[in-house]
């Protein structure tokens, strides 16, 4: 068996086979860091534990289609849910920008 696919077995999958990265968590404070406890979730940064699980995951994936599908034991009303899954959005849109802006320095360094 092929090492990638030994790998994407570990993942559940979706009936049109997109890859499931499963995230539990018994509170939504749980997946942002503790030192911004009074910022609105739109603002918050994700906990690191959880961005370097996610982009592990990501590296596992690849190219494959997937999707992040959130389990929090808390009831989370419609809205809550909303702006949790903006600032997720939000935070890795954020992080990719970083990593141009550093590429394109190290190009002009180079």
């Amino acid at each position: 068996m092929h090492v990638k696919q030994e790998i994407l077995e570990r993942y559940s999958t979706t009936e049109d086979g997109k890859i499931i990265i499963d995230i539990t968590a018994d509170k939504i404070e749980y997946l942002y860091n503790d030192f911004d406890k009074h910022t609105p979730y739109v603002k918050k940064e994700l906990d690191q534990d959880l961005v370097d699980y996610l982009i592990e995951c990501l590296r596992d994936i690849g190219e494959d289609e997937f999707l992040i599908q959130f389990r929090i034991a808390e009831k989370v009303d419609a809205d809550l849910k909303t702006r949790v899954q903006t600032s997720i959005q939000s935070y890795f849109t954020y992080l990719k920008e970083l990593e141009i802006r550093d590429l394109k320095r190290m190009l002009r360094t180079s």
